[in-house]
């Protein structure tokens, strides 16, 4: 989670863009995902249940 704000008069926003996906190898396991992923997916199967 990132705490965004207005940046200051003159500058602009600065943005990192990085590779979301992974290459794997044939024949090796799945990455596991990051933690925030599976929170997110946690969250989304409570959100079903209610």
């Amino acid at each position: 989670m990132t705490r965004e704000h207005t940046p200051r008069p003159g500058h602009t926003w600065e943005t990192t863009v990085r590779p979301l996906e992974q290459l794997v190898e044939d024949g090796q396991p799945e990455p596991r995902p990051s933690r925030a992923a599976r929170r997110a997916a946690a969250r989304g199967k409570r959100k079903d249940r209610q």
